[in-house]
């Protein structure tokens, strides 16, 4: 049977993108067109029973777009592993699946996180981004994997991640006001881009909340040259790494503890979202905010893969019962949250290309359906979206963690002496 022209023009792309650098950027528009039948068919059709719709417009087009564009800049040849590396990863996941299978953790992940030590003394330094002061804290993580499990001596050859930073914005007055974790997205972890993308001005000086940003590991100051990212075909470094970034927030929030008598809540986004839906299983909190959540890494890795480095994974037992039981352990779903059921919130875009709607929506199944706001909005366009924003603004008032905006001053800002 003779393929359509779109569909040829498609898999066209999609070879080119394995093999030539920068023709990932092929598939934006096939990939932008999908979406916009697609969208167009469901809105026509009705909406139904798993998930809303939105009308394609130019406006979410364009957002489509730009999220379709990163992923195409993203799957660069030099980002897909050799022979090699298949071989190599599919060993340790074989590994690690087994392991974890028979210590028990995949039935009983609480039981392969480790509760860490009380952090008492982190280093404090004060900086200045802009026209913000904040504080530096630092610390010894002391997080190592399991002993038997494979990959570890890698993982503790990783410098940089030994060391936890956080950035912290506190109110200089007397009042104990609330904290807020703030836990960033996949390659951030930057003072400039955490502070932008969190809206930090608003949620500081307008809502009067401290803020605290810790630094996953394999990012920021953590980043590890010669190392893959966080979320790469090396499974075992994400398995790794947000393992040790639960251990290091719930280090950090013994410290706040020791600060304050007021709630203490977490907000994610992307990546952070995942991470803080995981806290919020192992560590008490009084408020959770998703915002474009993952919770699902196997699933999102098949999504995403091309057709070619599908089918190699395949084989390799890099995508099959392995890597579901690997990452068992650090999944957001696989155990209950502890957070309240009236502080639980979700925000999710309708044309979200980086994190599909289908995983923030298994989110909103596992916590019992709290409250949502799906924005006309990609991955990318959160960051412009007011709806979004004010969702988050609103939520905070509303569910009681902060109190009346009104009585916060403008020049409330700066942090406590170190």
């Amino acid at each position: 049977m003779r393929r359509s022209t779109p569909y040829r023009v498609y898999r066209r792309a999609n070879w080119l993108m394995t093999r030539i650098p920068g023709a990932g950027l092929l598939r934006v528009p096939p990939k932008t067109t999908e979406w916009a039948v697609k969208s167009w068919t469901r809105t026509q059709l009705g909406r139904d029973d798993s998930l809303p719709t939105a009308a394609p417009t130019l406006r979410l087009g364009t957002q489509v777009a730009m999220d379709e564009a990163i992923l195409g800049v993203m799957m660069r040849p030099s980002k897909f592993p050799s022979t090699a590396d298949y071989e190599r990863v599919g060993e340790e996941l074989s590994e690690a699946a087994r392991l974890y299978r028979s210590e028990g953790w995949t039935a009983q992940p609480d039981r392969y996180h480790r509760t860490p030590p009380p952090l008492t003394d982190p280093q404090i330094t004060t900086r200045r981004w802009l026209l913000n002061h904040y504080e530096h804290l630092t610390w010894e993580s002391g997080f190592e994997p399991h002993p038997n499990e494979p990959a570890r001596e890698r993982w503790i050859g990783y410098e940089a991640p030994r060391t936890a930073h956080a950035h912290v914005l506190r109110h200089r007055d007397d009042v104990d006001r609330p904290w807020l974790l703030c836990l960033h997205g996949f390659g951030m972890g930057y003072v400039a881009a955490d502070f932008q993308a969190f809206r930090a001005k608003m949620l500081h000086r307008e809502l009067g909340l401290n803020l605290v940003f810790p630094v996953m590991p394999l990012h920021g100051r953590r980043a590890v040259d010669g190392a893959n990212d966080l979320l790469s075909f090396d499974l075992l470094n994400t398995v790794f790494g947000i393992g040790q970034a639960i251990w290091d927030t719930r280090r950090l929030l013994s410290w706040l503890r020791t600060q304050t008598d007021q709630p203490i809540g977490a907000y994610g986004i992307s990546l952070g979202g995942y991470t803080g839906s995981l806290l919020s299983t192992q560590a008490e909190l009084d408020l959770m905010i998703a915002g474009i959540p993952a919770v699902d890494f196997p699933e999102l890795f098949r999504h995403h893969a091309p057709n070619r480095v599908e089918r190699a994974a395949n084989k390799q037992g890099l995508l099959g019962s392995n890597a579901t039981d690997a990452h068992q352990v650090i999944s957001p779903l696989a155990l209950p949250t502890k957070v309240p059921e009236r502080r639980r919130f979700i925000y999710a875009g309708l044309g979200d290309r980086m994190v599909p709607p289908p995983q923030p929506r298994s989110l909103w199944h596992h916590w019992g359906g709290p409250e949502t706001c799906w924005f006309p909005g990609s991955h990318i366009g959160f960051m412009w979206n007011r709806r979004a924003h004010e969702f988050v603004r609103t939520k905070l008032i509303e569910s009681g963690f902060v109190g009346d905006p009104d009585l916060v001053g403008d020049d409330a800002t700066t942090p406590a002496a170190a």
